[in-house]
């Protein structure tokens, strides 16, 4: 095992070091498959059995056209400041989960359109961690076959969050742009809420009995949730002097009419950018209900600098101009190990 490590880790440092070869590898009880070629991934994904682990390199990637396979993925990341040496991860197709994605585990990857889940198909216990999705997520559906134990967390949303089939999962530590539709039953925990410029139809719309806590909603209309009941909000920070909360609200511990400015260290207007620093300028004035302060760094599980996923992360590459004297090419990669 600790061979078939090694081996994954000098294969994404000789991808980072070439710096243009895409490379995928496959890592499988019977050792481990490395493919390139034009559509890697979906060669990986081909050969792949459930339970088994799919690496990806820095690169733009053409994925599977349904995901319907229980499978570990990791890709380099997201974030430029933690991908200069490999560049980011990109799934460029819409990613569609199929019925038989349960126990689906993916991190450090950025979706360029979306997850989407068909109509009514339940798809439960996956977990989405350190990623970015562009295109929002779509589980639609009447929860007549709903999807359960989902778990999406340390994540950058761009675009609506349609849990129409979703219950009992949960939204941790993530920055989301835009709303959240048809939420029911569900645990929204240590988020930030960048409320979009029309969240006057609510950053929640159509959303019952969930469990809203230690989130920080910035947006300045006052709806924050519209068309919903018996929602619990506990010790969560609001922009608005006095927001809406829809009918037979639970409310405890929440802060009003706090100042943009009084939030974070650093973040203007209702777009993510990734010069916004959301570190709390005062973190012990807004405490949470568990693991210190509200927002994306306080809870259970804060969010990782860079975002960077718990695989082995490459953070320097140096390559010599050219060969010495001796015809031997001089390159150093520094590969580091993740505690989480």
């Amino acid at each position: 095992m600790k061979k078939q490590l090694l081996l994954l880790v000098l294969m994404m440092a000789f991808a980072a070091v070439c710096n243009a070869q895409r490379v995928v590898a496959l890592h499988s009880a019977t050792g481990v498959t490395v493919f390139s070629g034009v559509n890697p991934f979906v060669d990986a994904y081909t050969a792949a059995l459930p339970g088994d682990t799919i690496y990806l390199s820095g690169g733009s990637f053409a994925n599977p056209p349904l995901m319907d396979k229980r499978l570990l993925i990791f890709g380099a990341g997201y974030h430029p400041s933690a991908t200069a040496v490999t560049n980011p991860t990109l799934l460029t197709g819409a990613f569609n989960l199929g019925d038989n994605a349960d126990n689906l585990m993916i991190q450090g990857v950025q979706f360029m359109a979306g997850i989407h889940a068909g109509n009514n198909v339940p798809v439960s216990s996956i977990t989405i961690k350190r990623c970015r999705i562009d295109g929002g997520i779509n589980f639609p559906g009447t929860r007549a076959t709903p999807s359960t134990n989902n778990a999406f967390a340390e994540c950058v949303i761009i675009g609506d969050v349609n849990l129409s089939n979703v219950t009992n999962s949960s939204f941790t530590n993530s920055i989301i742009e835009n709303r959240v539709l048809s939420s029911h039953s569900n645990s929204i925990m240590n988020n930030v809420f960048l409320g979009v410029s029309w969240a006057h139809d609510g950053v929640f719309r159509y959303t019952d009995n969930n469990a809203i806590s230690n989130n920080i909603f910035i947006n300045t209309h006052h709806n924050i949730i519209w068309f919903g009941q018996g929602n619990i909000l506990s010790n969560n920070l609001f922009v608005h002097y006095a927001p809406h909360f829809g009918g037979t609200p639970v409310l405890s511990g929440n802060h009003l009419n706090v100042p943009l400015v009084n939030i974070f260290v650093s973040h203007t207007g209702h777009t993510f950018s990734y010069d916004s620093n959301f570190n709390l300028v005062t973190p012990d004035l807004f405490p949470g209900t568990v693991g210190g302060q509200v927002g994306i760094f306080g809870g259970l599980f804060p969010f990782k600098p860079g975002g960077i996923p718990q695989n082995p992360h490459i953070s320097l590459r140096n390559i010599a101009p050219q060969t010495a004297p001796d015809g031997r090419l001089n390159i150093e990669v520094t590969v580091s190990a993740q505690d989480r």
